[in-house]
């Protein structure tokens, strides 16, 4: 998903709102492009989401439409410390669909995720470079390159799962949920995981959130084989998470601890999943959103 916010502007208004940019030759430092990465450790097949900041110091305002394609980026798997590796396959154009004018002395950011744009799948290091094409401009912006790996987390938890039958098919088709965990040095992190049966194809990583090192998420299957999982994330406090089979995140529920018992995941005999031995929170993060609790009455 990708947002876009102006700085020191109350709003965002259209392309066509502002009409054209009369053309000039604007000097190669007159927009600064920044690239960053929120995580630099990432799973196969998770989101890669990049931050894109400019700032324009040209003197006058430039425009930045979607049709122009203004913004390149390319991937490199780097195989030596040195060397500049090799291209990673580009399976589509990096685009940032908001189409914005830029005052003079005013910044930008937008976000924009290339997991799908890129072919970064395997395990190793990889760097990124981007660069920005604006009206006038005698050559393009180009930022600092950023590094980031893609690694392989522990394997906690795995169960095969099969699809209805497609018409036309003769069996159902098998995929794999799993478990991950992936330590950095920050933090610790979750994974859900939709896989074919043999591990060759990710259908997606879906992150769930911080992960205790001492704990064992556990998970269980209902009867329409989607995966609950249940995973400590405070002191008294656990998660429980729904997601089905195209790795689509259902339900996300916050939940605290009853007795000092670590709670757990209850399987009734129609397959309806449970969280048992805890109370439900409203938590900032709930999907859907739970309904906020009505204000008490107002005493005359």
């Amino acid at each position: 998903m990708r947002f876009l916010h102006v700085l020191g502007l109350a709003c965002v208004t259209a392309l066509q709102a502002f009409g054209q940019v009369p053309r000039s030759n604007v000097g190669n430092s007159a927009v600064e492009l920044q690239i960053a990465l929120p995580q630099q450790l990432m799973l196969p097949g998770e989101p890669i989401v990049v931050e894109v900041r400019l700032r324009n110091s040209s003197g006058r305002p430039l425009v930045f439409s979607p049709n122009d394609d203004w913004l390149d980026m390319d991937v490199f798997s780097i195989t030596t410390r040195t060397g500049e590796g090799a291209r990673v396959i580009q399976h589509k154009p990096v685009l940032v669909n908001e189409a914005f004018k830029l005052e003079s002395s005013q910044a930008v950011k937008t976000r924009v995720e290339i997991s799908q744009t890129f072919a970064v799948v395997r395990p190793g290091r990889y760097k990124l470079t981007a660069s920005a094409a604006y009206l006038g401009a005698a050559a393009r912006a180009v930022a600092e390159p950023v590094i980031f790996h893609i690694t392989s987390g522990a394997k906690l938890w795995e169960r095969e799962f099969g699809l209805g039958a497609v018409e036309g098919e003769a069996q159902p088709e098998t995929r794999k949920y799993m478990l991950q965990r992936l330590t950095n040095d920050k933090d610790m992190r979750l994974y859900a995981t939709v896989t074919d049966v043999g591990e060759g194809t990710i259908f997606r990583q879906v992150p769930l959130g911080r992960a205790a090192g001492n704990d064992k998420p556990q998970a269980e299957l209902d009867r329409l084989n989607y995966l609950h999982v249940l995973h400590h994330t405070g002191p008294r406090l656990f998660t429980h998470t729904v997601v089905n089979h195209q790795g689509e995140l259902l339900r996300r529920e916050a939940y605290e601890s009853l007795g000092g018992l670590r709670p757990g995941l209850k399987k009734d005999d129609e397959g309806r999943v449970t969280v048992s031995g805890a109370v439900r929170l409203q938590g900032v993060d709930d999907l859907p959103v739970l309904p906020a609790a009505p204000a008490p009455p107002v005493t005359p």
